[in-house]
Formats: structure tokens, sequence, C-alpha cells
């Protein structure tokens, strides 16, 4: 029994070590110690949460007090403007263009709005294209004016009302400006100097939309150097390139087939010369015709002196038809290819094969000229079907010119073509003699309204 009592006792609940038991004064006062070291760490725990809550709002504080400062110098003190620095204009002087831009030395640059006074700027300088406003800090601000360079003029009741390319009208002249396209048809006098376009009335646009659609198609098939447009009849629509050839479109029915056509007759069939002039029947795409005995009469201003041309597929096409031939290789008499070839004079025979071949090819390539309304022309074979030279002086005057291209052999055939091949490449087909395009009235033009752009 007492056994017993002393192993219960050693092993006590409560983890006492049998001294005590849960209830004893000393138990509970060690519970009590433990349950206000935890409520002591609890507050100083939220002591220094709030502390450094309160930091951040110290920070916060004292970050905006120093943004304000800093906004604040910026607009008095910091980045004022000390230059004004205007270019690009040549039609208003320095003082003008500050003037309409109403900023001066000591502004802040950061409270000008650049936008307002942009447009207050185009406001007063009606003759300028676009004006850019851009703050240099820290203290210089900078105007560049872009002036405004006509490429579209409208001729109505003898004046011509000149517009950019964004459509803005830069003056009313009474004289034409060189090298800007003259289109004849809207009506544009219910514009001032530095309006737009699209500021005239509905009622008014309905040319100015055919003019748009030809300008658009004449850009997406790379047609340039449409000197002047004739509007004024929406049945008989009128182009004139490089104020030497008027071009009748018809109506605007079938513009891709046209515009295709048209390209491929003015810049890949060298149909037609550099400096012919003339008239081409285009109202149908499918039946093309040109007359270069008709006059081409631009409408008043277009022919001036003074033009100039940019159009690359001009420069490219004058550049095949009127290129100098290449020299040709003289050929060596018998005594120098002996000398050259050796004693056994084999190589006889073979230059005077060479002189031979060499003959009739420079016959072949006189034969690929033709005289058309007195100028030179190359003659090439037809595209898109058989077209007939209705200038029979021409052709006599050609055969005048080249009494010995009768007299070429004809086992020479391969030679002349060849020589064709080597002017007009590889796509060469037909007969060197044939019937020319574009040489005289009536004549059909290639019909190719299936040419991609």
């Amino acid at each position: 029994m007492a056994d017993f009592q002393q192993v219960k006792g050693t092993a006590s609940p409560g983890g006492t070590n049998g001294t005590g038991s849960p209830g004893s004064p000393e138990e509970r006062a060690r519970r009590e110690q433990q349950e206000r070291d935890r409520q002591i760490g609890r507050v100083q725990s939220g002591r220094r949460r709030r502390r450094h809550g309160n930091y951040i709002i110290y920070y916060i504080l004292l970050g905006m007090i120093l943004t304000i400062v800093c906004v604040v110098l910026s607009l008095t003190v910091f980045f004022n403007i000390h230059t004004l620095s205007p270019s690009g204009s040549t039609l208003y002087t320095s003082e003008q263009i500050l003037a309409a831009v109403n900023a001066k030395e000591g502004d802040n640059l950061l409270r000008l709005n650049t936008e307002k006074l942009e447009d207050k700027a185009m406001a007063v300088l009606t003759k300028a294209d676009s004006v850019q406003i851009r703050r240099h800090f820290p203290d210089q601000l900078d105007i560049v004016v872009t002036d405004g360079e006509p490429v579209l003029q409208v001729s109505q009741d003898g004046a011509f009302y000149q517009f950019t390319e964004k459509g803005r009208l830069v003056g009313v002249t009474a004289s034409a400006a060189v090298d800007a396209q003259v289109v004849v048809g809207p009506d544009v006098s219910g514009l001032s100097e530095g309006q737009y376009l699209y500021n005239l009335p509905k009622e008014q646009q309905s040319t100015l939309s055919t003019w748009r659609t030809i300008k658009n198609e004449l850009w997406d098939y790379s047609i340039n150097d449409i000197s002047a447009m004739d509007l004024g009849d929406e049945l008989r629509l009128q182009l004139y390139y490089q104020n030497r050839i008027e071009v009748d479109l018809g109506t605007l029915t079938d513009m891709d087939a046209k515009m295709a056509t048209l390209k491929a007759i003015l810049y890949e069939s060298g149909s037609i010369g550099v400096d012919e002039t003339g008239r081409i029947d285009l109202s149908n795409p499918d039946r093309v015709y040109f007359n270069n005995q008709t006059a081409c009469n631009p409408p008043a201003g277009a022919a001036q002196a003074g033009w100039s041309w940019v159009d690359p597929y001009s420069d490219s096409l004058e550049q095949v038809l009127y290129a100098p031939p290449e020299p040709m290789a003289t050929p060596q008499t018998p005594a120098a290819a002996s000398g050259a070839d050796g004693e056994d004079g084999s190589s006889d025979e073979g230059a005077s094969s060479e002189d031979s071949a060499s003959e009739p090819e420079s016959e072949s390539s006189e034969e690929n000229y033709e005289t058309s309304g007195g100028m030179r022309l190359p003659q090439v074979p037809s595209i898109g079907g058989n077209s007939t030279s209705g200038s029979t002086s021409s052709a006599a005057g050609a055969a005048q010119d080249e009494p010995s291209a009768s007299a070429a052999p004809s086992s020479d055939t391969s030679s002349e073509e060849s020589s064709a091949s080597a002017q007009y490449g590889p796509s060469f087909s037909g007969t060197i003699g044939g019937d020319a395009v574009g040489g005289g009235v009536g004549t059909q033009a290639p019909s190719v309204p299936s040419i991609s752009h």
C-alpha cells in the first residue's frame, strides 16, 4: 500500500513535481505571470505597429510637401523661357511668327498649352501648312513653321485657288503656280484663305469626290505627272499628262481597267514617245485609240513655262527609247586576223562570217525605227492584238532614211530577232517589220486591263 502511494505521488498529474497540484498557489502564480507576459508582448507589438504607421504618414506628408515645393518652383522659378527659336518658314519673318504664337521670354515652359498655341498660330499664319511648337528644356521654345506648298489649284472665274496636300487653301492668285495640278470643275469660291476643303458644304463636294476618286486610282497605279484635270462634265472626265497627252476617261465606270490600260500605254508599251503629243480615247478600256495629230489643250494655267516632270517611268522610258546604241566591234581585216591568230590563217573564215553577220544586224537596228510626227520612235510590236499605223507618209520617210533595209537577206531573220530581244527584253515576239503602235491617227493602243498595280 505504501509502495502504491509513492508511485502515485511521483507521477502526479498537471506536470508538477509532486510538491503541488494544479490548484496550488504556486501553479496559479506561474500561470498568471505567463498571461501578464503575453499581454505585455501584445501591447508592445501594437505600439511598434502604431509607431511604424506614424512614420509612414510622416514620410508621405514629407514627400507631398517636397513635391508641392518642387512644382511651385518649377512653375515660378525654374524652366522659364530664355530663348525663342522660330524656323522653317520663308514666307513669314521671325517677328510675325512670334507674334502669331503669342509667347515671350519669361513665360514658363510647363505652363504653356502648346496645342492651343499651335491652333492660334495656324489661324494667323494662313499660308502655313503646319506649326509645331516644342519645349526644349530647360529654357528654350522651338517653333517650326512649314510653308504651304500648293499641289492642287482649282481654276475658277479667272482665279486659281491653291491647296496644299492637306487640303488647306493657302492662296488665291491670278496666275497659276508651276508644278501644281490644275483642276477645273469644283466650286470652291466659298472658302477663304486658311480654310480646308472639308469646310465646304456637302452639296458642293460632289465634284471634289470625283477628284478624290481619280486621285486615289492614279496613286494606286503609280501614274504621276497628271498636270491637269477637267471634271466639269461628269460624262467626259479628262486628264492631261505632262501638258502634252490628253486622256479622255469618259465616266467613272471601269476605273481599274482604265488605269491599268493607261499605265501600260504610258510606261510599258513604248507606243508614245517621251515628247509626243496627242489624245488617248480611254472611254472604253477594251478599245483604246491614240491620235497624235490632235493638239493637246490643257486648262489655262497648266500650259505655262517652267513645269518640270519627275515621273520615274518617263525617265526610264526616255532612257530606253533614246539611249545611244552600244558601239559595235570593228571587224578585223584578213591581214590583221591572220597576224593575230597565227600563220595558218584558219580564223579568216570566222572573221568573214562575223562581218557578214554584223551587217544585217545593223540594218535590222535601223529597221526598228520609224518617223512619227517629225520624231523618230522605236517600232514596238503590238500588245493585246493587231494595230495599224495610219501615217503612210511616216513609213515613206522611214523608207527614204533607210534605203539599205530592203537589202537585208532573209537568212538573217534570227539576228534581227536577237537584236529586238536585246532592245525590248526576252518578252519580245513578232516580226520586226510589223505594224507600229501609236504610229499615226486612229492607232489602236494596247488594251491591257489585267495589269496589276
